[in-house]
């Protein structure tokens, strides 16, 4: 599909400028294509914003962590998360994006601990059943042997699994 424009009127770019904070450059790019593109003329149009450089290290640690899977987010594509952890060329997310992986991690960590607290295998079923979580590296050998029983936890086995669940705490 081909990018509609409107034509190019130097007034206009420079409020569009001023607006968007966008750079010189771009505007040199639409008076050399006499043309601007239609979707800043939109009274709804949002930019793609960047997460900010601490959203950012926070992704970059989380997406880090061995137990999380990161071809598995919802909404965000794999390679997207790859090229983030691996390239210096992508080393940026939407701030959107940015958001919702923070806000999974806040999620997993406010979980851990009630699980932690309060012996939940209810709570701790669940967790493991996220697309983005590897259970068999947060629990490692136990999970074969405990993961058709979670409700159904002994003390022993709680006093096994919660060590290698604060470990994971720890590391968030």
């Amino acid at each position: 599909m081909a990018k509609k424009y409107i034509s190019y009127n130097e007034e206009l770019a420079r409020k569009l400028q001023k607006k968007f904070g966008l750079k010189e450059t771009t505007i040199r790019v639409w008076k050399h294509r006499q043309g601007i593109p239609e979707r800043y003329a939109d009274p709804n149009y949002q930019p793609r914003t960047v997460a900010s450089k601490s959203q950012l290290k926070n992704c970059r640690h989380f997406l880090a962590l061995s137990f999380i899977n990161r071809s598995q987010f919802e909404g965000i594509p794999a390679h997207t998360l790859n090229d983030f952890m691996n390239s210096d060329k992508h080393n940026t997310l939407a701030l959107l994006q940015a958001e919702q992986l923070l806000n999974h991690r806040k999620f997993i960590k406010k979980e851990l601990k009630k699980i932690i607290h309060k012996q939940d295998g209810d709570a701790l079923a669940a967790i493991l059943q996220l697309p983005f979580i590897r259970p068999t590296i947060l629990l490692a050998s136990h999970y074969a042997s405990l993961r058709h029983r979670f409700d159904k936890l002994k003390n022993e086995d709680w006093e096994t699994i919660k060590p290698l669940l604060q470990t994971a705490l720890d590391q968030l």
